[in-house]
């Protein structure tokens, strides 16, 4: 996928739907501004997920306003949600496929969180360039590091040793010396440059082998980091336990593409298992490590925030999740998937710390 022949391609395609015709004169002036909303997520990321669907607050609206006036100083948008919500979601599609930053990795993340509750996005064609995206981060952050060549050869050519003029028996003078050792200094610092470039490939390498080789360890030893075995965890605690101990082995974001599937086979039989989100926020409450959300875009540790609040108080726990975070905590889905949503909130929690 590429980033700006990608939007241009299809801005206007995006904001027709808002009243903005193909032909229309604006459309350079909402591409120019798209582009400087991409790179300007940091600090907003949810915020704008929200947008893209069609969920805006103020601060969001005046922050597109501000920024389409740069461009347009007679642009007004107040009564314009929805072509504010596209150009938030075609700045969001134009982060996912053009970078690979923080920001852009956790507005990715949260299009999967949107994804997960069966939110809308204003441009469909979001989902596709997230899911696409999050797999090949996934994938690049782990790439092995071709090593090429050796250091040594970017040292280059060595100066022999200064002699006097063996026909006049001139010495050797103090600038011809000056001259040897620049050339000497050069050749170092060349040879540490090498040294230093091929250690940084090393350590990526090793890293991202660390990381498999404790993930894999993990998966097949069939216990938690208590020794206790994960049968004996009841399905829905033992989901939520997974989350985390995958999360705390997960040495770069965003985690690896296999960890959907790595939670479902810890999982065994109970995969397929129905749970909602509350069924899990309650059980991973019990767990003092797990962190507390405060945002719909992180429905379990949100949910977990709330039965923590009321500490557990079951008349009031569900329906502060709901009034206060809008998290539909009868939200069912598989057991699986819902402890592969609660590792992606994680990975979340570590960004949104950052």
């Amino acid at each position: 996928m590429t980033d700006e022949p990608m939007l241009e391609r299809n801005l206007a395609r995006w904001l027709e739907p808002a009243g903005v015709q193909l032909d229309n004169e604006r459309i350079p002036i909402y591409l120019e501004a798209v582009r400087e909303m991409s790179g300007d997520l940091t600090g907003r990321e949810l915020n704008v997920v929200h947008a893209a669907h069609s969920d805006l607050d103020d601060a969001i609206r005046s922050w597109i306003g501000t920024v389409v006036r740069t461009h347009d100083q007679g642009f007004v948008a107040e009564g314009k949600d929805e072509l504010l919500a596209r150009l938030a979601c075609g700045a969001v599609i134009n982060a996912l496929a053009s970078s690979m930053g923080r920001s852009a990795i956790l507005a990715n993340l949260a299009v999967e969180s949107a994804s997960f509750l069966g939110l809308t996005p204003v441009i469909h064609d979001i989902k596709a360039v997230s899911a696409h995206q999050l797999l090949e981060s996934g994938k690049r952050v782990r790439a092995r590091v071709e090593l090429d060549g050796f250091a040594l050869a970017s040292v280059g050519k060595v100066p022999a040793e200064r002699k006097a003029d063996p026909e006049t028996g001139a010495a050797v003078t103090a600038d011809q010396v000056a001259e040897d050792v620049f050339a000497q200094a050069k050749a170092i610092r060349a040879l540490a440059s090498g040294i230093d470039s091929r250690m940084n490939a090393y350590a990526q390498r090793q890293s991202a082998l660390d990381e498999e080789i404790e993930i894999l360890w993990w998966i097949l030893r069939g216990r938690d980091d208590d020794g206790m075995s994960w049968t004996e965890h009841p399905p829905v605690r033992r989901a939520a336990l997974l989350a985390e101990e995958l999360k705390e082995r997960t040495l770069r974001l965003p985690g690896p593409p296999a960890a959907g599937h790595l939670l479902a086979r810890a999982l065994q039989d109970s995969a397929d298992a129905t749970v909602s989100i509350a069924d899990l926020a309650e059980a991973g409450a019990q767990i003092t490590t797990l962190p507390s959300g405060t945002d719909k875009l992180l429905p379990i540790t949100s949910t977990i925030g709330a039965y923590r609040e009321v500490n557990g108080n079951d008349d009031l726990w569900r329906g502060l999740a709901e009034t206060k975070f809008g998290i539909p905590v009868n939200l069912e889905t598989t057991l699986a998937t819902a402890a592969e949503q609660l590792y992606r909130e994680l990975e979340m929690m570590e960004l949104l710390e950052a």
